[in-house]
């Protein structure tokens, strides 16, 4: 197993663990997936890599999780994510953490495609989708 793909804490003895850590790293194989809401899921402690494929995914949800971090393979693959929500999670409650976030590679050309999608929203008159963004601005950094 590489560290990189793991993404629930699991004891080597506890077979109900490792079924929940294979299952979630296996949702990265549902190419056609646009949404993903794993809220409330406190097994949940690390993004598997493998949703680096998910070209099509826009939105993300881990709200109440174990969450510290994402991995660069999903901000670089997930080509079509503008949302990502990350509330009562480590990152929320740890601005350093946060700011970890915010460097790792391909955040910015996320935080860009979010910012573009707000400021549609604005420009329609709508104030909203129901997701909140825990990170980035809604300016475009250059």
């Amino acid at each position: 197993d590489d560290d990189d793909d793991d993404d629930v804490d699991a004891d080597d003895d506890d077979d109900e663990e490792k079924k929940k850590k294979r299952s979630l790293r296996f949702l990265g194989a549902c190419a056609d997936a646009r949404e993903l809401v794993l809220d409330g899921n406190p097994g949940i402690a690390r993004v598997p890599a493998s949703f680096g494929a998910l070209a099509k995914l826009e939105t993300l949800s881990l709200d109440d999780t174990r969450v510290a971090t994402v991995p660069a393979a999903v901000f670089e693959g997930c080509v079509s994510l503008k949302r990502l929500s990350l509330k009562k999670t480590r990152i929320a409650r740890d601005e350093n953490a946060a700011a970890k976030l915010r460097a790792v590679a391909g955040f910015d050309a996320f935080d860009a495609r979010r910012a573009r999608s707000r400021d549609k929203q604005i420009a329609c008159d709508v104030l909203g989708s129901g997701m909140d963004d825990v990170l980035g601005t809604n300016e475009t950094k250059r």
